[in-house]
């Protein structure tokens, strides 16, 4: 199975700091490719990521998002609906991005993608 194509877009610096901490976690790199606004602005993201699309023409794509309704998940949902191939997860945690590492090489497409949603609301604990 080939392994989908991956990105982290998001609002100032999180993407990056979500990258370096979940590569951490699980000693795995080179897997996300990963945009923030604050870098970079969203037409120039947009053109990246579209770039990078035609070239690895990818079975499925997954884009992680922060927060639902921003700048950087509507600029998403744009890649989405001119790739259907897409799933976007916003509200992205460590524990998604944990799991998607650990996992997007084992299960299935329709199963990783309900695992890394219920695994990042594990991730949220009120005590």
């Amino acid at each position: 199975m080939a392994s989908p194509l991956a990105f982290i877009i998001t609002h100032a610096n999180l993407a990056h700091c979500l990258l370096k901490v979940s590569e951490h976690l699980t000693g795995l790199s080179d897997h996300f490719h990963v945009y923030s606004n604050e870098q970079l602005d969203l037409a120039l993201i947009e053109s990246e990521v579209v770039q990078l699309i035609g070239k690895k023409n990818p079975e499925q794509i997954i884009i992680f998002s922060d927060l639902a309704g921003g700048s950087c998940w509507a600029l998403s949902m744009k890649i989405k609906k001119s790739f259907p191939q897409t799933s976007l997860i916003s509200g992205t945690n460590v524990p998604m991005l944990v799991s998607y590492l650990m996992n997007y090489q084992r299960l299935a497409w329709p199963e990783l993608l309900e695992k890394i949603v219920d695994d990042g609301r594990k991730g949220m604990v009120l005590k």
